[in-house]
C-alpha cells in the first residue's frame, strides 16, 4: 500500500510545483506584521502601483511586500482550480497509480475504514470550487451526493442541496429527478416528494438509457416501497454502471453509485424492511464493506492519502468546509434556468482556505 502511495506522490509532485509552507507562511506574515503597525495599509492598491511602475530595487519595502502578498492571493485562486484538476486527475489518468488497485488492496485486507477514507477523499476532491461554469444547477451534484452517502459525510447534502435552493430544474435529466426526491423526502416535503415520485415514473416509461431507467425505477421502488421494483432496478443499475468507469473512475472496480443507492434505501427504511432488499450479486458491489457500512452509520472519516508536510496545502484545501450552494438565474429565449454560481462559491472557499493557510 504504502508503495502505491509513493508512486502517487511521486507522480504529482513531478510533474507540478505548489507553493511551500514557508512561502505561504513568510508571506502571510510580512502582511500580518505590517498590518498591524499601519491600520491603513492597502495591499491591492499598493501591489496595483507596485506592478504599474515596476519597482524592483527603489521601490518601498511596502510596496515589496504588497506585491507578495498580492502574488500569495492570485496563487491561492489558481492553486485551487490547478490542484482540483491535479488530484482529480491523478486519480483517474496517471499511469503511475491505478485508483483500481488501491481499491483491489483494501478489498484483499478488508481495511472498511482504509475503503471509506478513499472514497471519502474522492468526494472532498470532487467538490473543491471550480472557477469554470459547469451550465447545471446544484443536480450536477447527484454523483457527489451518493458518494456521501455512501461514505457517511452527512454534512455535504444541506450544503449543496440547500432548503433554500428547493427543487432543481436545470441538469442531467435523470439526475434532477432523482436529486428531486432525495431534496423533498430529506426537508420532509411530502408533496413535492410525489410529484417528484411522479415525474421519475413517467421518464422510466420512455426509450431513454438503460441504467436511466434503472436509477429512476429504483427511487419510485423506493418511495412506494415495492421492493420487488426496488431489487430489480438495483441489480440492473449495478450491472450497468461499469460501463461509466471513464467518468467515474472507481466504477470498474467498485460499484460506489449502487453502493450508495444500497445506502440511501438503508437510512430510508426499517430494519425488518432493508432485509427485504437483496444485494446485487455483482463482484463490485462489496456486501462485507456495505455490512461494515450498516454497523458503523457514522463512520470517523480523514484523508486517505495526507500529502508531505511542506506540500500541507493540498491538504489543507481537502479539508477546507465547503460554502454552501449558491445559485443564479437566467433567461434566455423565453425560458429561465437555474445555474451554479461558481464565481461566488469559488471565491467563497478561497476566502476560507486563505484563513485556514494563516494557521499552517
Amino acid at each position: 500500500m504504502q508503495e502505491i502511495l509513493d508512486k502517487y506522490w511521486e507522480a504529482v509532485s513531478k510533474n507540478y510545483m505548489f507553493y511551500k509552507k514557508e512561502t505561504i507562511k513568510s508571506a502571510v506574515d510580512d502582511f500580518d506584521k505590517i498590518k498591524k503597525e499601519n491600520p491603513d495599509f492597502d495591499p491591492d492598491k499598493l501591489a496595483r502601483e507596485y506592478a504599474k511602475e515596476h519597482i524592483c530595487i527603489d521601490g518601498s519595502e511596502e510596496y515589496k511586500i504588497a506585491y507578495r502578498y498580492d502574488c500569495f492571493k492570485n496563487e491561492i485562486h489558481s492553486l485551487v482550480v490547478g490542484s482540483h484538476n491535479i488530484m482529480d486527475a491523478t486519480f483517474r489518468w496517471n499511469p503511475d497509480i491505478d485508483c483500481c488497485a488501491v481499491v483491489q488492496r483494501l478489498i484483499q485486507n478488508k481495511d472498511w475504514n482504509g475503503l471509506n477514507n478513499l472514497i471519502y477523499q474522492l468526494l472532498r476532491i470532487k467538490l473543491i470550487p471550480n472557477n469554470l461554469s459547469n451550465g447545471y444547477d446544484h443536480s450536477f451534484y447527484f454523483h457527489e451526493i451518493l458518494l456521501a452517502y455512501l461514505c457517511g459525510e452527512r454534512t455535504v447534502f444541506e450544503k449543496i442541496n440547500t432548503k433554500k435552493n428547493g427543487l432543481g430544474n436545470n441538469g442531467y435529466r435523470p439526475y434532477v429527478l432523482c436529486n428531486n426526491i432525495l431534496i423533498a423526502k430529506h426537508y420532509k416535503d411530502d408533496s413535492k416528494l410525489l410529484t417528484s415520485l411522479e415525474k421519475a415514473e413517467a421518464y422510466a416509461k420512455t426509450k431513454a438509457a438503460k441504467w436511466h431507467i434503472a436509477l429512476c425505477n429504483f427511487f419510485v421502488g423506493l418511495g412506494k416501497k415495492d421492493f420487488e421494483r426496488i431489487n430489480k432496478s438495483l441489480a440492473d443499475f449495478c450491472k450497468l454502471s461499469k460501463r461509466l468507469h471513464h467518468d467515474y473512475p472507481l466504477e470498474k472496480e467498485l460499484a460506489v453509485m449502487a453502493l450508495g443507492l444500497y445506502m440511501i434505501a438503508v437510512e430510508w427504511l426499517g430494519e425488518e424492511e432493508i432485509k427485504l432488499i437483496k444485494m446485487p450479486e455483482e463482484r463490485r458491489f462489496c456486501k462485507e464493506y456495505v455490512l461494515w457500512r450498516m454497523e458503523n452509520k457514522n463512520p470517523e472519516r480523514k484523508l486517505f492519502f495526507r500529502y508531505p508536510e511542506e506540500y500541507g496545502i493540498l491538504n489543507v484545501m481537502l479539508e477546507t468546509d465547503l460554502p454552501d450552494m449558491i445559485l443564479y438565474e437566467k433567461t434566455e429565449y423565453g425560458h429561465t434556468k437555474r445555474y451554479e454560481d461558481h464565481r461566488t462559491r469559488f471565491l467563497l472557499f478561497v476566502e476560507a482556505l486563505e484563513k485556514n493557510l494563516r494557521n499552517m
